[in-house]
C-alpha cells in the first residue's frame, strides 16, 4: 500500500504560494506531511505541465523504458513493473499509447501467445523531445537551490523510501473503526 497524499485542496494558500514553513520543532509527522505536500504539488505541477501532450508519469516511464532498450520489445508484464502498475493497468495504459501512434504491439514470432510491444518512430520522438523539456524543468525548478543540499534531499528521500517498504511488511495496516 502506499502512503496517502496529505490533501492539498483543503488549503486556503493559493496554487504557486509557499505553504507555512515547518517549524524547527516539528515532530516526524509535520515534516512528513509537509514533504508529501510538497512532492504532490511538484506531481500536480508536472501533470499540468505534460497533460496538453497527453502525456503522464506512467506514459513517459514505458516509453522511456521502450526507448532505452529498442529495437529490442518489451512485454506487458515487465513494463507494468517498471511502471509500478498492475497488469490490467497497463493494457489500458498500452491502448491509449497506441491510439496516439507511439508503440506497436506485434506478436512475437516464436510464440504467438505472447505480445511484445515496440516504440515508434512517433513515440521516440516524443519522449526525446518531453525529457529534453523535462531536464529543463528540472534545472528551473532547482536553480535556487544549493546543489549539495539538493543531493543531500535525495539521499534521504531514497533512504526513506526504503525504510517505507521495509516498514510496510512488519507494520499491520490501520484497522478499519467499527459502524456505529
Amino acid at each position: 500500500m502506499t502512503a496517502p497524499r496529505a490533501s492539498r485542496s483543503s488549503s486556503s494558500a493559493p496554487r504557486g504560494r509557499s505553504r507555512a514553513a515547518v517549524p524547527a520543532e516539528a515532530d516526524a509527522s509535520d515534516v512528513l506531511v509537509a514533504l508529501f505536500n510538497s512532492v504532490g504539488e511538484l506531481h500536480d505541477t508536472l501533470e499540468r505541465i505534460y497533460r496538453p501532450a497527453r502525456l503522464n508519469k506512467q506514459k513517459f516511464i514505458v516509453l522511456t523504458a521502450l526507448a532505452r532498450q529498442a529495437p529490442a520489445p518489451a512485454l506487458a508484464t515487465q513494463l507494468a513493473e517498471i511502471a509500478g502498475v498492475t497488469r490490467a493497468s497497463m493494457t489500458t495504459l498500452l491502448d491509449a499509447l497506441e491510439r496516439s501512434g507511439w508503440i506497436e504491439r506485434r506478436r512475437d514470432a516464436r510464440d504467438r501467445r505472447a505480445i511484445q510491444i515496440h516504440i515508434t518512430d512517433a513515440g521516440r520522438a516524443l519522449v526525446d523531445a518531453a525529457a529534453a523539456h523535462f531536464r529543463d524543468v528540472c534545472a528551473r525548478l532547482i536553480q535556487k537551490t544549493d546543489t549539495t543540499q539538493l543531493a543531500r534531499l535525495a539521499r534521504r528521500c531514497e533512504t526513506l523510501a526504503k525504510d517505507a517498504r521495509a516498514l510496510s511488511r512488519c507494520v499491520p495496516p490501520f484497522p478499519a473503526p467499527a459502524k456505529a
